[in-house]
């Protein structure tokens, strides 16, 4: 079994949406983005802890073992020194997958570059939890289906959008 849902309304960091990319070496190039979830957002919690017990019950029932990892983690506490202040008060969930994820802005035109949909752009994400059991691992993952752009935010890159003055051509060559 696997539940798909909707984060809505979520900031992006980590964007990966128009060219896999490697977490490590020798690792498999995927599609990912991580979306930030305020705390304070109790109703989007709620239904992600849903999903994820949903899934840990079809495939354990009541019989859940005992290191099992989850993909909701809390950014005050499991995020790297490299994430950024961006974490802080917020939970979050890294979702990936091997085949492309329908990019879209908010009219629901297809976005084509990493200049529109951006780290630091708020989102719906729509995501498919499963489980899976491997030798060594057991848990529940998140896969990334699409995500839509809501609204512009600051850059967590940090880059800005600079909108330049047109110069008039002169006589003389430059």
């Amino acid at each position: 079994m696997s539940t798909k849902i909707i984060l809505e309304n979520v900031r992006l960091s980590f964007c990966n949406l128009f060219s896999p990319r490697a977490i490590s070496e020798g690792s498999e190039p995927k599609y990912s983005v991580c979306a930030l979830i305020s705390k304070k957002d109790k109703e989007l919690l709620k239904k992600i802890q849903l999903a994820i017990s949903s899934e840990i019950a079809v495939k354990w029932g009541t019989k859940v073992p005992l290191k099992l990892k989850t993909p909701l983690k809390d950014g005050d506490i499991e995020a790297s020194e490299s994430c950024g202040p961006e974490f802080e008060g917020c939970m979050f969930l890294n979702c990936n997958s091997l085949r492309k994820p329908q990019v879209a802005l908010r009219n629901g035109s297809a976005a084509i570059d990493d200049e529109s949909i951006y780290s630091g752009c708020w989102a719906d994400v729509y995501v498919t939890f499963y489980s899976y059991s491997k030798e060594v691992n057991k848990g529940i993952s998140c896969s990334l289906n699409g995500v839509q752009k809501i609204k512009d935010d600051e850059s967590f890159a940090g880059s800005l959008k600079i909108e330049f003055k047109t110069i008039e051509a002169e006589d003389e060559d430059i």
